[in-house]
């Protein structure tokens, strides 16, 4: 029964932990019963299993139960054109808020497109890859340029966004058989997830989290069902109906019954939710949200009506709890979120710990970096080095210890592997240090790395940057990699105002234009800690403003977190990320968005493509993607700035006057970068 599985949401958090015990056996038990329920499903599908339509099934035993199927208009008399895999699945308070279907086929594009048009669908959600592990999952379907006619459907690309874990695209719709309504044009807006495996899950629940909850609120009021699609339409598509499903319960109800959904929701179309692994992770991404609501969020995502409350409630004072809500956001950030041994187990390999200038920052075995060289001994392969995501890549940036003198070598090996052109280089004062040596050769000197060298070909100083040129070239065959070395001290500086801090990240963006390689930015400081994490963090927040107009900081803190364990210190650097947010949104113009929630008519009506905001990423996103008139260096002005310090203690003291409940024992906790240890 099961009825018995509603759990009240101030009591999730606990139920989880307990269900992951002993490798997740309440789970694996919980979801077989589901499985074994579902056996006993005797609906039909007698239609799917015509001969004529069983070529317009991707797989054979993902069937359409014929009292839910999708069912398209037809001429023909027998009814043979109105068959689509794809099954009504309902939502909260909603009947058939959804449509789950398969991955289109090359006999049933045509088809697709006309649900999509018939149906009144505004929202197309994507939960796979055209290709995974080399097989076709997917076909393409949409136009990567221009226009398409699909059947009866036209349809043209307006604008392409690419994110680090998701690509938007916008499609205008027009059906040429419509004679009433010449000229008559629909947007859908296309929310494709690009890193979800097949069967399995992601490694992050946050990026989820956030592509449901866009994708979701991006459906009209009045709009039709919302079409999910991965390869079958029944896994990943399964979890991505549940989870959107419980986020609208939370708002409304104490409790959540996901079992009791799961078994509904299967009687509509069978094998929703394929995997124990997919069954969990719905769990673990509504404990996500449920910990933000019991800190009194609801989304901490930034934009230009909230930032302000956001920002003014980080130092509201629970006295329940002693804690103000930035103590709880990074109590989410670091507390409730560490991570065991064995992820870190590369760094912590016996011939891997000289590798390391300290055992406290160690890269999370998913997204270290893997060397790849022609002679690999023992722990040959490793670097205390970690990807992190970007605004638009996953792999955007490589954050790195400065090299220790046993590891110049594997630092440039990563170098030449990765085809990075753009190092950043921040220091403080240990670059006087015995233990931080130059890892570069001398002028007119080369270094000998086995199948490539490096050689010095420039440097020189310019305002507060040192610029360093390099030519790495291959000594087996006739390819060369230019690589420039951007040192800084001393960043961010504590003396100057907050908006300083964007100056080393425009250099870099300029930089970025102008290099032919698609590499990653590597970013190193002395452990590979807070300062690149900062300088990573802040690039990606200037980006994110310029494509959306919006920032999540709680997110892209938490996911730098996992990644790599340690790089924040104390709410501090939270606050810090906060701090440099107001500027942001302060200096920088708001892109031009159209508002999908709108209810009247007007959404139906095509937008000119200039009303629309247009960056053409589809292809692996492009260093030049961005024009020279597209970055705007922060301005300053030319009076006297108060410092950091001075700043944050103006901000509060205003708020001081605007809450009750304030904390004055907060201030001591600014810190600043550069006047504290790493560590």
């Amino acid at each position: 029964d099961f009825d018995s599985t509603s759990i009240p949401i101030n009591q999730f958090a606990a139920y989880v932990a307990r269900m992951h015990k002993d490798g997740d056996f309440g789970f694996v038990r919980l979801f077989e019963d589901i499985c074994e329920v579902s056996k006993t499903y005797t609906f039909p599908a007698d239609v799917s299993q015509l001969e004529y339509n069983k070529s317009k099934n991707r797989y054979t035993n993902i069937l359409t139960y014929d009292h839910s199927r999708v069912k398209l208009s037809s001429d023909d008399r027998d009814g043979r054109g109105n068959y689509i895999n794809a099954n009504y699945v309902d939502g909260h308070h909603k009947a058939n808020a959804y449509i789950a279907t398969q991955g289109p086929m090359p006999n049933t594009i045509n088809d697709f497109w006309r649900m999509i048009w018939e149906k009144d669908v505004s929202v197309l959600v994507m939960i796979t890859n055209i290709k995974e592990r080399g097989r076709v999952k997917c076909d393409l379907y949409w136009p990567q340029e221009g226009t398409e006619t699909y059947g009866i459907i036209q349809v043209s690309l307006i604008t392409t966004v690419s994110f680090a874990y998701y690509v938007k695209r916008i499609f205008a719709i027009r059906c040429k058989t419509n004679r009433k309504r010449i000229g008559y044009e629909r947007l859908v807006h296309q929310f494709h997830y690009t890193d979800w495996p097949d069967h399995g899950v992601p490694l992050f629940t946050l990026p989820v989290l956030s592509f449901i909850r866009h994708s979701s609120a991006c459906n009209p009021d009045t709009g039709g069902p919302i079409v999910v699609h991965c390869s079958a339409g029944v896994g990943r598509t399964g979890t991505y109906i549940v989870v959107d499903t419980m986020l609208k319960k939370i708002r409304e109800q104490h409790s959540l019954n996901i079992p009791s959904f799961l078994k509904h929701i299967r009687q509509q179309r069978n094998f929703l939710v394929q995997t124990e692994e997919q069954f969990i992770f719905i769990y673990d991404v509504l404990l996500e949200a449920i910990q933000l609501l019991n800190i009194g969020y609801n989304d901490l995502e930034l934009n230009e009506h909230n930032f302000d409350y956001i920002i003014q409630m980080l130092d509201y004072f629970d006295k329940d709890s002693n804690l103000t809500r930035l103590d709880k956001q990074f109590q989410l950030v670091i507390l409730q979120n560490k991570i065991n041994d064995y992820q870190l187990s590369s760094g912590q390999m016996e011939e891997n710990l000289s590798k390391n200038r300290t055992q406290a920052i160690l890269p999370y075995n998913p997204c270290r970096i893997i060397l790849s060289t022609d002679r690999k001994p023992a722990g040959g392969e490793y670097i205390n080095a970690s990807y992190m995501h970007g605004c638009h890549r996953v792999d955007e940036f490589i954050i790195t210890q400065h090299p220790m003198m046993n590891t110049i070598t594997d630092f440039w090996q990563m170098i030449w592997n990765t085809n990075t052109s753009i190092i950043v280089s921040l220091y403080a004062d240990e670059k006087s240090q015995p233990d931080v040596p130059d890892f570069w050769p001398l002028p007119n000197q080369i270094m000998d790395c086995g199948s490539f060298s490096v050689c010095l070909i420039d440097e020189r100083f310019e305002c507060e940057y040192i610029y360093r040129d390099f030519l790495l070239q291959s000594t087996e065959e006739d390819y060369e990699l230019r690589v420039k070395i951007v040192s800084s001290t001393y960043w961010p500086d504590a003396c100057s105002p907050l908006k300083a801090s964007f100056n080393l990240i425009n250099t870099i963006r300029k930089l970025r234009m102008n290099v032919k390689s698609n590499g990653p930015i590597v970013v190193h400081d002395l452990f590979g800690g807070h300062r690149a994490a900062t300088f990573c963090a802040l690039y990606t927040m200037n980006e994110q403003m310029e494509v959306e107009g919006t920032l999540n900081i709680y997110e892209l803190a938490k996911i730098y977190h996992i990644k790599r364990p340690g790089i924040w210190r104390h709410n501090g650097d939270l606050f810090f990320l906060y701090r440099c947010a107001e500027v942001l949104f302060r200096e920088i113009k708001l892109p031009i968005t159209y508002n999908q929630n709108q209810t009247s008519s007007y959404h139906r009506r095509y937008l000119p493509h200039q009303y629309i905001p247009s960056q053409r990423l589809d292809e692996p996103v492009p260093i030049t993607s961005y024009t020279s008139t597209s970055i705007q260096p922060i301005s300053t002005s030319s009076s006297a700035f108060a410092n950091v310090a001075q700043t944050v203690m103006d901000s509060f003291s205003k708020r001081r006057q605007k809450s009750r409940s304030y904390r004055s024992q907060t201030l001591k906790k600014i810190l600043f970068l550069n006047n504290e240890s790493p560590l």
